[in-house]
């Protein structure tokens, strides 16, 4: 539901200009008005950078996807310039490369979810990172200070890079002995306090942490060991069952390891470290942490087709030590960029076309499949005013449906008669969700899809998706 929550706080920001999830909205002489809003626990930029294009064409679902589409050449050529400035241009070669064949890189930006946007800011920031260490002054400072802002509001774990960038700007006033205080420095604390403000509210709601049967807690050592058993089955997959780079695991843990080795006696006789080596220190040890954190997160299992977009910053980590340690080797002998073009073009054929023919998203996300076949099935039915009533109103109200919650439907009955007979709804479909109760295949319907018990229905359709089955149903009143 990330996806749908992204469309329709977008839309609530075109329409409203509040930033809201809508659960309930209807269409009233001709104008869409949403109502039933909350605060959601996602950070809200790329929702306000969605609005924008709302603003000028209207809202079209497409919008979301044309933002992520045209975020990856300009996360692929910052990637480009950041690997140019730390190792040279073959290194520049090698990292972009390796991530332009990543699958899982390929559905962040054909989707509409917010790991694009994440992934574009963290590179800008590191690119900032990079340019405030090589000459440390008032504008890279800015830069860098309103890269960390940007950053705060992409994903909750991104407030981690704080820390680097602090440790980094008083590395850089101790080298200079120059002590640069800007504006823009002295606003950013200020300007931090709304990602913390809603950390604390997130914090504050249970019911949005969306926690599974038996689970107390977001964070836990319980979840450890099945995390890491997720990210080895991940970055160990060799079949199309992934959306990952076995090229880029491979050459990246393996480059890390050289790369350490080698620096072990640079660091051992003392010798002063370039400064755009120690950033990108700083920068590989928060994504490092950043993915530690999600090791403890109740959902972050790498393998699960949901959860898998966490590993992308780390990706980028892996690919910029794989283009760093191949600019080494190419100083060393010629024909390792040749083996390095083969090996890249064979993955392409092995994994990146296989893993995206396949579709593993759409195949394998159920939850997606389910919302999307609800959607497909209401809009082939005859144009009337309609209202839809689900226990997930999310995906209907980002489509602009008239369109409620189960629960709220279910304590306003006479109200939804009312306006069934004064006109303002020709129809009244209920959605509803089923789950198993036994392993003889009896099925009950599940939590927040109870209607009220004198309503009559009328199914029209049911459809089995994974192990859950969802109806439609026409309410029938008297």
């Amino acid at each position: 539901l990330d996806e749908y929550t992204l469309q329709a706080t977008g839309l609530s920001m075109h329409l409203d200009k509040q930033v809201a999830a809508p659960i309930r909205g209807h269409w009233l002489q001709g104008s869409y008005l949403l109502m039933d809003c909350y605060l959601d626990k996602r950070p809200y930029l790329l929702a306000y950078l969605v609005s924008l294009p709302h603003d000028i064409t209207g809202y079209r679902e497409a919008n979301i996807f044309i933002l992520n589409g045209a975020l990856v050449p300009v996360f692929l050529g910052l990637v480009s310039r950041i690997a140019l400035l730390l190792s040279g241009r073959g290194s520049a070669f090698v990292a972009t490369g390796l991530l332009a064949s990543l699958p899982l890189l390929a559905q962040s930006g054909t989707g509409g979810g917010m790991e694009m946007l994440n992934l574009t800011v963290i590179a800008l920031l590191f690119l900032a990172m990079l340019l405030w260490s090589a000459r440390p002054d008032a504008t890279r400072l800015a830069l860098m200070c309103g890269c960390c802002v940007l950053l705060s509001q992409c994903r909750y774990e991104s407030l981690l890079y704080v820390v680097p960038v602090a440790v980094l700007i008083l590395a850089g006033w101790w080298r200079t002995r120059t002590v640069v205080v800007s504006t823009s420095l002295i606003l950013t604390p200020l300007f931090l306090v709304p990602a913390v403000w809603h950390l604390r509210f997130v914090d504050s709601m249970p019911v949005l942490w969306e926690l599974q049967a038996g689970q107390e807690s977001r964070f836990s050592s319980e979840y450890l060991a099945a995390n890491l058993a997720g990210c080895w089955r991940f970055f160990s997959n060799l079949g199309p069952t992934q959306p990952n780079s076995p090229l880029l695991s491979v050459l990246g843990f393996a480059s890390g390891i050289l790369l350490a080795v080698a620096s072990v006696p640079h660091l051992w006789r003392r010798r002063p470290v370039r400064p755009e080596l120690f950033a990108f220190g700083l920068f590989t040890l928060s994504s490092v942490l950043s993915v530690s954190l999600f090791l403890f997160y109740y959902w972050a299992r790498m393998d699960d087709p949901m959860a898998s977009r966490f590993s992308l910053p780390f990706h980028l980590v892996l690919a910029l030590l794989a283009g760093a340690a191949f600019s080494r080797l190419l100083r060393w002998r010629a024909w390792v960029g040749a083996v390095f073009w083969i090996s890249w073009l064979g993955s392409l054929m092995v994994f990146f076309f296989p893993a995206g023919g396949a579709k593993l998203y759409s195949v394998t996300n159920m939850v997606s499949a389910e919302l999307r076949w609800q959607l497909d099935y209401v809009e082939k039915l005859p144009k009337v005013p309609r209202l839809v009533m689900s226990y997930a109103p999310l995906p209907w109200v980002a489509n602009r449906y008239s369109a409620v919650g189960l629960r709220r439907a279910a304590s306003r009955s006479r109200q939804v008669e009312f306006h069934v007979r004064e006109g303002t709804f020709h129809e009244v479909l209920v959605i509803q969700l089923l789950t198993p109760t036994s392993i003889d295949g009896d099925f009950a319907v599940a939590e927040g899809s109870e209607v009220p018990a004198d309503w009559q229905l009328e199914t029209m359709e049911t459809k089995r998706l994974g192990g859950r089955l969802v109806r439609v149903s026409r309410v029938i009143f008297r």
